[in-house]
């Protein structure tokens, strides 16, 4: 899929600027966009089944749960995005794009929660902090213009940066507990997690003037997070389990967005 994007990217930069520069208009546009909404995940990034990506201890001699493969059910909730995005008009119908995107997730922690509860019969709860991403991303755009609306299309490739998706099951009651409650829960570094991405966006816009837009951006990200973790009963617990997994995150940010154009004609 990466290379799909390289190579259309790579085919609009060869030919589309062919197709739109007989139209004989050599304005260039620096146009800057700021936008925000609301954050989509989907595909199994939003799935939120915790017994297809329960982990067993497959040496026990009895159900134990040493994590959840967010590979094959991310549990993300709606969040919020946020952007900006910087546009040089290249030709007519042709725009190069340098966009910078945050997005927080919260994580349905409540449905892993309850499966703990019925598995181990104990009252206890798990906790996840929110997924928080943040990416960088290049590309190509292609603009049609219809009186005072124009829509757009863009293709983007780039890098992300995530939080560590860090969780812990809590033990609440047992018949010999005493407080604190016991934890089992990573134990080591919270690294921050890389990974490339891509994906593409459409976008229809009002021109108010010839310097300010307003407008509605539905953009399609996708970038796949590996990461590892070191399970065990905190405090005291000697045995650790290892654990190597991915966050893949799906998402459609849906954004309202204000552009102003430094240059015009």
């Amino acid at each position: 899929m990466k290379k799909l994007i390289f190579w259309s990217n790579l085919l609009i930069l060869l030919f589309v600027p062919v197709v739109v520069f007989c139209q004989n208009d050599k304005t260039s546009k620096l146009e800057i966009i700021i936008g925000g909404g609301v954050s989509l995940p989907v595909g199994s990034y939003r799935q939120s089944d915790p017994l297809k990506s329960a982990i067993l201890d497959e040496n026990a001699p009895f159900t134990r749960i040493i994590g959840f493969a967010k590979s094959k059910n991310g549990f993300a909730m709606p969040g919020n995005n946020f952007n900006l995005e910087l546009k040089y008009k290249l030709f007519p119908s042709l725009r190069l794009i340098l966009l910078a995107s945050r997005f927080v997730n919260p994580v349905k922690s409540s449905g892993m929660t309850d499966y703990l509860v019925q598995v181990y019969s104990l009252d206890q709860k798990m906790q996840e902090s929110d997924y928080k991403i943040l990416s960088l991303a290049t590309g190509v755009g292609y603009e049609y213009r219809l009186s005072k609306f124009d829509f757009n299309i863009n293709l983007l490739l780039g890098y992300a940066i995530a939080k560590y998706p860090y969780y812990k099951f809590i033990l609440l009651y047992t018949e010999t507990s005493t407080n604190p409650p016991l934890i089992f829960a990573h134990d080591g570094t919270e690294p921050t997690l890389k990974s490339f991405t891509y994906g593409t966006s459409l976008s229809a816009n009002y021109n108010i003037s010839s310097r300010f837009r307003v407008g509605v951006e539905a953009f399609y990200q996708k970038a796949n997070f590996a990461y590892h973790m070191s399970n065990r009963v905190i405090p005291g617990g000697s045995t650790v389990y290892e654990i190597s997994d991915a966050l893949n995150v799906n998402v459609i940010n849906i954004a309202l967005r204000v552009g102003y154009s430094f240059f015009y004609k």
